[in-house]
Formats: C-alpha cells, structure tokens, sequence
C-alpha cells in the first residue's frame, strides 16, 4: 500500500526529534487515506492481518525517560 507520511502521522522512525532530517524515502500516504484504502479493500476481501510498522511514538518514550528519573515511577 504505502508508507504514511511523516508530515501529518508524527510517530515514525523518520520523526526521531534528536536526529537530523533523515536522506532515505519516506511515505507521502496520509493516514485518512491509508484508511480509506483499507476499508475499500475489506469491501472486496475478508482483512484477515494488518501490519503496523516502525511506530515510535516519540513523545511517550521520552516522557518515560525523563519521568524515569523519579523514583515514583521505578520499581
């Protein structure tokens, strides 16, 4: 189908905050779309997987690092 596109789906890989703009290809799909596709296909076929890959959600992750430096937050 695609790749999403980091412009508008911000958790990929190739959003990583502390590195520079990366130089290999990246989607242009944008999420409505990718849906769109999707629920056309499962109109036509049984959905019987869905793949989703290389979702980093960046904000989350550094929010647990940072806020692992409070014991609060470690076992």
């Amino acid at each position: 189908m695609g790749a999403l596109s980091p412009k508008n789906f911000y958790s990929l890989l190739c959003n990583e905050p502390v590195i520079p703009p990366v130089n290999y290809a990246v989607g242009q799909l944008a999420l409505a779309d990718a849906v769109r596709i999707i629920a056309d296909a499962s109109k036509e076929a049984s959905l019987v997987g869905l793949t989703i890959a290389e979702y980093l959600p960046w904000d989350i992750i550094n929010i647990r690092k940072e806020f692992s430096k409070f014991d609060i937050f470690n076992d």
